[in-house]
């Protein structure tokens, strides 16, 4: 009865973070009172300086992202008889083109070896791990990441996992 309890409960986690993927998302920006070239009076440190690699005037400032992450949360399954532990997540993270947070998803293949592949959709990249690291990659960065289960120590089976990859050009 226990174990059924805990399958059920698990089941019904997967299927929220699945159905939630489906939910679509919509982000609004705002002017944050620039001019038409993106720019504005920095009142609080001085000086002028502008934003997307708009042209400026005076003592200016491009702020450049060269940084991205993803941060993830989601259920990987060991499929029995099977070296297969295929893993679907919920992941927040900033994507190399924009300074906004997305959200997306994060899914993949794990090997009961330790040898794990996925793809990030908020970070935009793809990740080649062994056991609990990995390096995430895409055209323009790369980085090394975790994944780490939540529910028990062992990482090739059924588990809740949390995990995280830091990018840079």
């Amino acid at each position: 009865m226990k174990k059924n309890i805990k399958t059920n409960s698990i089941k019904k986690l997967f299927t929220t973070l699945v159905l939630f993927q489906c939910i679509p998302t919509t982000s609004f920006a705002h002017s944050g009172n620039t001019d038409s070239s993106g720019c504005h009076n920095d009142y609080i440190n001085g000086g002028y300086h502008c934003h997307n690699g708009g042209g400026s005037s005076g003592s200016s400032f491009n702020f450049d992202f060269d940084s991205i992450y993803d941060i993830n949360i989601g259920y990987q399954h060991h499929i029995s008889d099977t070296s297969l532990i295929p893993y679907i997540g919920f992941s927040v993270g900033i994507p190399h083109y924009d300074s906004s947070t997305k959200t997306g998803t994060d899914y993949g293949l794990r090997f009961e070896e330790g040898l794990y592949l996925g793809y990030n959709t908020a970070s935009e990249s793809y990740r080649i791990g062994y056991k609990k690291i990995h390096i995430s990659f895409n055209n323009e960065y790369i980085g090394l990441g975790f994944k780490l289960p939540l529910t028990n120590d062992v990482i090739d089976q059924s588990a809740l996992y949390f995990s995280g990859s830091y990018l840079v050009k």
